[in-house]
């Protein structure tokens, strides 16, 4: 910097009123030390007790909106009132430890694009349209090119510049240096700022603060810098700005340098930015004429990334729910904010989708689901308003001093009197609107996912089939001959036209079951060709050995043989197992059985409250398949095939198996293992098909995960 005329060094203004600052931040009492000290004293001397509660301010007036010298460090005190004002020392330390309320690099790098924004917002006009800019509006577009640019450069410093009205001389001293006496509090439209003090979150991160800017009212084009140092506390010089190549003299506008970052607070990209950005600054970005640009100079040549808002195809989108209100409601209060809610249900979930959000002013405050003050009154949290599938915004405008007001980091609002009312209203008004849209989403979901257990589920019992048909027919005494008989009888009989009974007596066939209960889940292809490809695999390493049987008939472990060979070759059941909302003959939601079998198909309710019971659903609402489902499912399973076996025994006129619940239990015990090694498969290839949808939104390749999962059930099974 030049310095022609050496201006004197300016220190910190007194803060305003440091008692608001600290109640906003959390971090000092709410109580003045008058109050405090007042209290130490009645209690180590009841002398004082009267002459100290005389008087409530420090001697010479001193109340919260008088001036304080943070840098003197004295105390004002008289010996009659015998009372102290509050005194900040090192106001430096205090700002520190304040600015560590940012968490993230990038929010402390918003807090100056925001800035910019702010100084934009008088170039702002609404479309014709459209009332008033301080009604608190989008729509519409700035007077002339209005450019905001970050740039990371080399070394690890950050530049933030914008082409807006800029700063004059003494606006440049009051803006760096002054803390708690912000223009923009109270200011209408989309000014953010309210507590001046964002432009202190740098001592979060890094030790140094330059601050360029040039206002067209300036008469020499030169602009104006200052730099900050975040361990001194005085000696600061506001001097004319020389340099050339920072920016172009002949615009106006302001430029951020932030220098000597802390290393562990260096951890954002410029990609990283720019997305920020896009989320924290989404309902301003559509705004004509505005280019919001983030630089990365660790390439060459640097990488230009440019800020652009994101809406949906409406192709997508399967529901909309738009909603506006005023709140309070009585038109003559005060203090009124409009709510402004635009939510969406996609048909699929999509990659790179964004959660609902709530704005205030235009800014983003956090999303929807993770509001804590919002989601503190509702029990939908994750199964609506962190669904993967709902997006859109809730926009708040209006009175800064209304029911919804943002904390000073702006990531949740402040405990107001309204608060919970307004939050309640605006639940009463979407939430149950999403829920129905969103109950579309969940049941096709729960039938893609179903229908993958089907076929699992059909695998497995087939797997279990061949092996007790060869191990039947190894063995030479009655009861297993019987067995091979009506294992065979049922294979004979087919799995897909067998006779169904209807409640009159009758009989359909069972080709078209469906027609006649249209709750049922249908097999889709996908489910029928695991069915069949489980099974194939589980045949390859059992056909070999069923044929030797067959044609050689039975042997002892020496080779002898122990009953003639059987004609024909051996044919093992196909059982397919359905997952259906009602047992055919049953309506939804009666108490009806766990599962009925019918031919060689066996129905299981998932409506039954044993099996909700023990199905478990993801906070996006899917199911979740675990090893206490699976052993559920084996049980009811095991015994509607072992079921079916016994009535095609007593039908061939055999007496009574004593074996039958021992049977049962080897059934159940070879079934339940066979499922236990096939779920950790199946929940893969369920998480792909989840993968695959949101990133084909919902069109995935079919083909490509049939074959992925034959490969898998193969290796596995």
């Amino acid at each position: 910097m030049s310095a022609s005329s050496s201006p004197p060094p300016v220190r910190f203004r007194g803060l305003k009123s440091p008692r608001m600052i600290s109640a906003q931040i959390g971090g000092l009492s709410r109580h003045s030390y008058t109050s405090s000290l007042s209290r130490r004293r009645r209690i180590l001397h009841p002398s004082l007790a009267s002459s100290s509660s005389s008087s409530s301010h420090p001697a010479g007036g001193g109340g919260d909106d008088d001036d304080v010298r943070v840098n003197a460090g004295a105390s004002s005190s008289s010996s009659s009132s015998d009372s102290f004002a509050l005194t900040l020392p090192s106001p430096a330390v205090l700002l520190n430890a304040m600015a560590e309320r940012y968490t993230t690099t990038s929010r402390i790098l918003l807090e100056f694009v925001d800035n910019a924004l702010d100084d934009a917002e008088a170039l702002f006009a609404p479309d014709d349209d459209i009332e008033p800019a301080n009604s608190g509006t989008y729509e519409g577009g700035y007077a002339r090119d209005v450019r905001i640019n970050v740039q990371f450069l080399g070394g690890g410093d950050v530049r933030i510049s914008d082409n807006c009205r800029g700063m004059r001389r003494s606006d440049l001293t009051k803006v760096v240096l002054s803390v708690g006496q912000s223009a923009k509090k109270g200011a209408p439209s989309f000014l953010n700022g309210q507590f001046g003090f964002g432009m202190q979150s740098f001592r979060a991160a890094c030790e140094t603060l330059r601050v360029i800017s040039r206002h067209a009212d300036d008469e020499a084009p030169t602009p104006f810098a200052i730099d900050v140092c975040r361990s001194r506390t005085d000696g600061f010089r506001v001097e004319a700005f020389e340099e050339t190549g920072a920016r172009n003299l002949d615009e106006t506008g302001t430029t951020v340098e932030l220098r000597d970052w802390d290393e562990q607070a260096m951890d954002t990209s410029a990609l990283d930015m720019a997305q920020e950005v896009e989320l924290h600054f989404e309902r301003l970005l559509a705004r004509r004429l505005l280019t919001v640009t983030v630089e990365d100079h660790s390439t060459d040549p640097p990488t230009v990334h440019r800020c652009q808002p994101t809406t949906p195809d409406e192709e997508d989108v399967l529901a909309r729910v738009q909603v506006g209100f005023d709140w309070p409601p009585d038109a003559d209060a005060a203090k009124r904010q409009h709510v402004d809610a635009d939510l969406y249900v996609l048909r699929h979930p999509r990659e790179g989708h964004r959660l609902p959000r709530f704005f205030v002013q235009g800014r983003r405050i956090s999303e929807v689901g993770s509001t804590k003050s919002f989601t503190d009154l509702t029990r939908k949290r994750w199964s609506v308003w962190n669904h993967p599938c709902v997006g859109g915004y809730i926009s708040i405008t209006g009175d800064r001093e209304g029911a919804l007001q943002p904390v000073i980091t702006r990531d949740e609002f402040k405990r107001t009197r309204g608060r919970k009312a307004c939050f309640t209203e605006l639940l009463s008004r979407t939430e149950e609107r999403l829920e129905e849209a969103l109950e579309q989403i969940n049941e096709r979901n729960s039938d893609a996912s179903m229908s993958k257990l089907e076929g699992v589920l059909s695998a497995c019992l087939q797997g279990v089939t061949r092996s007790e048909l060869r191990t039947a027919a190894s063995k030479s005494d009655a009861a297993s001959a019987t067995a091979v008989a009506a294992m065979t009888q049922i294979a004979d009989g087919g799995s897909r036209h067998v006779p169904m009974p209807q409640e009159d007596g009758g009989e359909i066939s069972g080709s078209v079951v469906e027609k006649f209960v249209p709750s049922m889940m249908p097999i889709t292809p996908l489910a029928a060709s695991a069915t069949a490809e489980v099974a194939s695999a589980d045949a390859d390493a059992n056909d070999s050995e069923l044929n030797d049987v067959d044609q050689n008939g039975a042997t002892d472990a020496s080779g002898t043989a122990k009953s003639p060979p059987r004609r024909g070759s051996l044919s093992a059941p196909s059982f397919d197992v359905r997952l259906v909302r009602s047992i055919p003959g049953h309506s939804v939601g009666s108490d009806g059985p766990r599962s009925s079998t019918s031919g060689s198909i066996i129905y299981v309710s998932t409506t039954h409250p044993d099996f909700k019971e023990r199905l478990r659903t993801s906070r996006g609402g899917r199911e979740k398949f675990d090893e206490r489902l699976i052993g559920y499912l084996a049980a009811v399973v095991s015994a509607g095939y072992r079921e079916r076996l016994m009535s095609e025994i007593v039908a061939q006129g055999a007496e009574n198996n004593n074996a039958a619940f021992s049977d049962l239990v080897g059934t159940f015990c070879t079934l339940e293992e066979r499922l236990r090694r096939a779920l950790p498969v199946l929940l893969k290839e369920l998480e792909a098909q989840q993968q695959a949808d949101a990133a084909s939104g919902g069109s995935s390749n079919n083909a490509a995960l049939d074959a992925l999962r034959r490969r898998k059930y193969r290796d596995r099974l």
